[in-house]
C-alpha cells in the first residue's frame, strides 16, 4: 500500500492489530489466570467453549504479524458470538463495545492482513527480493 502524503496505511493496520493483541493477550492471561474450571464453569453457563486459549495463543501469534488472515476469521467468529448472542441480549450497549471493536478488527485484519512490521511482511519481502547470484569470473582460473 502506498501512503497519502505522509500517511502509510500499513502503519494504521499494525497499529489496531498490536492493540487487538495485547487485548486478546490480556483478556486471554486473565481468564487462564482464574483457573482453567472457573473459564469452563463460566462458558457452560452460556454454552460456548472456553476462548482463553484461543486469545492467549491468538494474541501472541497476531502480536508477531503471523497468520493474521486466519487469525482474523476465527476472531469474526468468536466476536460475532461473544457480541450479538452472549454481550448484547445479557449486559447491553455498554458491555458489547468492545467485542464489537474487536469485530471491526478481525475484519480488518481479513481485509488487509497484518500490516507494517509483521512476521508475515518480513518474510514475503525475504522470500520474493531477488537474489544476488555471486560474481563469476569467465575463462579466468584460480589459483
Amino acid at each position: 500500500m502506498q501512503g497519502i502524503g505522509t500517511v502509510y496505511p500499513a502503519r494504521g493496520v499494525a497499529v489496531v492489530r498490536l492493540m487487538m493483541a495485547i487485548l486478546l493477550i490480556v483478556a486471554g492471561y486473565q481468564k487462564l489466570a482464574g483457573g482453567i474450571g472457573a473459564t469452563a464453569n463460566f462458558f457452560a453457563t452460556i454454552d460456548l467453549p472456553s476462548s482463553g486459549v484461543l486469545a492467549l495463543l491468538g494474541g501472541s501469534v497476531l502480536l508477531l504479524g503471523s497468520r493474521a488472515r486466519w487469525l482474523g476469521m476465527l476472531y469474526l467468529v468468536e466476536f460475532l458470538v461473544t457480541a450479538f448472542s452472549v454481550k448484547l441480549p445479557n449486559a447491553g450497549w455498554d458491555a458489547s463495545r468492545i467485542a464489537l471493536m474487536l469485530l471491526g478488527g478481525s475484519v480488518m485484519l481479513i481485509l488487509a492482513e497484518a500490516g507494517a512490521f509483521s512476521l508475515d511482511g518480513w518474510l514475503a519481502r525475504r522470500t520474493t527480493e531477488p537474489r544476488r547470484e555471486p560474481l563469476r569470473t569467465r575463462g579466468v582460473s584460480r589459483l
